[in-house]
């Protein structure tokens, strides 16, 4: 796991922060993090066009369904995502998950990160606590007026705007993407019919949902034409291109699951590419829950220890 601010060992790269790796690498940097401002829009999305001789020739069955979904309206799509997803008919307004990610490609064993995300749709807020073990790492938190970062070591602190940003891309993706899709002031727009990632192993053909929030960012999700399920999605970076998300059988679910062996079964792999295919990281959402109770104090930060005794 990589560290962002020199010194700093808990702001670490976390699953949903993993982006900040690449973000770090592309432009001068201060203390570590972005010094450059977020764009206050995010760069157009280009629309996937196949070349001819890597297209996999699809089936009649799925001709005809691509053909059905391209007939779709925007907000029926989004309403069949919503479905494929089993979100509630009454909307998604929280979302708790705890997911997992074992970073590869290390000496001495891939460690196992693990981060409990509360995602409240509704007021637009995150709170993220992230362990390796059973340590505590960091906490942040996203409000409409504020961006934090809470460590053990240094108590809380600011976080930078381009660090927002990406901490914001968890409200737009994914399953919370699709129930923050129906509120109002964001726009919809049926795409068509695309082929995503064509150039890597498993292109992914499917309808295209166009969302464009508020602030005028732009998402695409890719649905299965079939079944309306979350195939993918994506945002373009102004600095760093398109960024796409996969999923593995994604489902939604209103407890844990767990396996006859007490180990937690994982309802979805999330997998975020890069400009090109390269992977970034992979993730396993291990427990989701769909407007939970929401405990006390959930979207605050930790204080660190006072300390005792009066110095000499």
């Amino acid at each position: 796991m990589n560290t962002l601010l020199p010194g700093l060992r808990a702001l670490t790269l976390t699953p949903t922060l993993a982006p900040m790796l690449a973000l770090a690498l592309c432009f001068p940097v201060l203390g570590g993090l972005p010094a450059r401002a977020a764009p206050a829009q995010a760069a157009p999305i280009p629309i996937s066009r196949t070349p001819a001789s890597r297209t996999p020739a699809p089936s009649p069955a799925a001709d005809r369904a691509a053909a059905g979904a391209a007939r779709l309206s925007a907000s029926a799509l989004l309403e069949r995502a919503r479905q494929a997803a089993g979100l509630p008919q009454s909307g998604l307004t929280l979302l708790h998950e705890r997911v997992q990610m074992s970073e590869s490609g290390e000496r001495g064993g891939a460690p196992t990160y693990l981060s409990d995300v509360w995602t409240d749709l509704a007021g637009q807020r995150l709170k993220m606590t992230d362990y390796t073990g059973d340590t505590l790492d960091s906490v942040h938190l996203l409000t409409p007026a504020a961006s934090l970062l809470y460590t053990p070591q240094h108590g809380t602190v600011p976080v930078p705007p381009q660090r927002a940003e990406i901490l914001r891309w968890n409200l737009r993706s994914g399953v919370g993407g699709l129930g923050a899709a129906s509120q109002r002031g964001v726009r919809l727009r049926a795409a068509g019919t695309q082929t995503w990632l064509e150039d890597g192993p498993q292109p992914l053909r499917g309808a295209v949902l166009e969302v464009t929030w508020p602030d005028g960012a732009a998402w695409q999700y890719l649905l299965d034409p079939q079944t309306g399920r979350l195939l993918a999605d994506r945002s373009a970076d102004k600095d760093l291109g398109l960024l796409t998300f996969t999923y593995s059988d994604p489902r939604a679910a209103s407890a844990v699951k767990v396996l006859p062996g007490g180990a937690p079964q994982a309802l979805e792999e999330r997998t975020l590419l890069l400009p090109g295919g390269d992977v970034l990281y992979r993730e396993q959402v291990l427990t989701r829950e769909l407007n939970p109770a929401l405990p006390p104090r959930t979207f605050e930060l930790p204080q660190l220890p006072q300390a005792s005794g009066r110095a000499q």
